[in-house]
């Protein structure tokens, strides 16, 4: 693969099953029950806990949802084009506060629209070669951008 060649990376839905999604919702629930705590706080944790756990089982478990993301295209300009489950594009740029390490991707995007996206990348959402090439390019083009900002040295 060459630098100019596109990379364009199809991302996994989640391994785990869907019914555990609902877990980390619930259990503060449960919790804020069977401690004696006022009624008021343990009635303001029920009420949270299903719009949350419908909100994120939407994004997280339906691969088909508009605001899942399927596919991550990196063209050699630096824009980045996302495909959304729904099959919608979206353009966006990466923000410099991404974050990289050998197990964990974390890309900052602005999306054209002007809103934020994030995406946590591991080795299960991306396979093994689709991190490594992802994290070979940002690293290149990390050192490619801070090239450009150093000011040139004087003959």
């Amino acid at each position: 693969m060459k630098p100019t060649d596109a990379l364009i990376l199809n991302i996994r839905r989640p391994p785990w099953p869907g019914w555990l999604l609902p877990l980390p919702h619930l259990l503060p629930a449960a919790l804020a029950l069977a401690l004696a705590l006022p009624a008021w706080f343990q009635l303001l944790c029920c009420l949270f806990a299903p719009p949350a756990i419908f909100y994120h089982w939407r994004r997280q478990s339906g691969g088909g949802h508009a605001c899942a993301i399927a596919e991550l295209s990196w063209r050699a300009r630096g824009d980045w084009l996302l495909r959304r489950g729904d099959g919608r594009e979206a353009g966006a740029v990466l923000l410099g506060s991404s974050f990289v390490s050998p197990w964990l991707v974390v890309l900052h995007l602005r999306l054209a629209d002007g809103r934020c996206c994030r995406l946590a990348l591991t080795e299960r959402s991306l396979g093994v070669d689709g991190l490594r090439r992802l994290r070979v390019r940002l690293r290149d083009g990390t050192l490619v951008a801070e090239a450009l900002r150093q000011p040139l040295p004087d003959p």
